[in-house]
């Protein structure tokens, strides 16, 4: 009855972590589409932060971080994420869109370097 019982709170417990872990995800995809980049940006980190996901789901989290990066103009960072997610996720479905998206992010720090006249 024991092992029974510890069992049962056992898979509770996994549960519990995996509907959190899946819940932080949503609001970050969730901030994203409704245009709340800075919101979707601090709910990416919190979730890396507090969960712990495998390569591809962190690939996907970093991925629209860095796509929230990219709408709010900040070209600079949006690199830094995208070189970071190639370079540590590379078998990744979020590498391979990033990589699809490294010459638009680069373009936009360009075209903005060239607006300001400085480096960003």
């Amino acid at each position: 009855m024991k092992k029974l019982l510890l069992f049962i709170i056992c898979i509770s417990i996994l549960s519990c972590s995996s509907m959190m872990k899946n819940a932080r995800s949503r609001l970050t995809f969730d901030a994203y589409n409704r245009g709340n980049y800075n919101e979707a940006i601090n709910r990416a980190n919190q979730a890396l932060s507090r969960s712990d996901y495998n390569d591809e789901e962190k690939a996907n989290l970093l991925f629209v971080k860095m796509e929230s990066y990219t709408q709010l103009g900040k070209y600079v960072t949006a690199l830094g994420v995208i070189t970071y997610i190639i370079e540590k996720f590379p078998d990744t479905e979020g590498a391979h869109k990033s990589k699809a998206l490294l010459a638009t992010v680069t373009n936009g720090l360009k075209k903005q370097r060239d607006e300001t006249g400085t480096d960003l």
